[in-house]
């Protein structure tokens, strides 16, 4: 899943916007193969 998409997918779970903003920092063309994936680059913002 792209960062795009994820962030449309947390809109649309009613993620709140700390959450939001912490995904808007990802790269937008950063494709994410798993949850690990997403948690390593998150991991990798502070």
């Amino acid at each position: 899943m792209l960062t795009i998409q994820l962030i449309e997918y947390a809109q649309e779970q009613g993620a709140d916007e700390e959450v939001l903003s912490i995904l808007e920092q990802l790269p937008e063309d950063k494709e994410f193969e798993s949850p690990t994936d997403l948690s390593e680059a998150i991991g990798e913002l502070e």
